[in-house]
């Protein structure tokens, strides 16, 4: 990819259990990889810190969605749930 058309992409990160043999870096670092080689930015980050999907998961999930519908957030926005 050239790097001058890329598409706006937001990440959620979370672990199920605390016992989880991917940490949310590990996470981050596999989407990062994978946006960077087939056109896409990441330019929300949404952390689950409680580590459980409880009741905002839905709210997230529509966040997500209008962060990549929007595609003009800075990359530099980030937000812990």
């Amino acid at each position: 990819m050239d790097g001058t058309s890329r598409i706006a992409a937001a990440q959620y990160l979370w672990m199920s259990t605390e016992h989880q043999q991917y940490s949310m870096e590990n996470q981050a670092a596999a989407i990062q990889d994978y946006a960077s080689t087939h056109g896409f930015i990441v330019v929300q980050s949404y952390y689950d810190l409680n580590r459980y999907l409880r009741k905002h998961h839905e709210q997230i999930l529509r966040d997500l969605s209008r962060v990549v519908e929007q595609s003009r957030m800075p990359p530099s926005n980030e937000a812990e749930v």
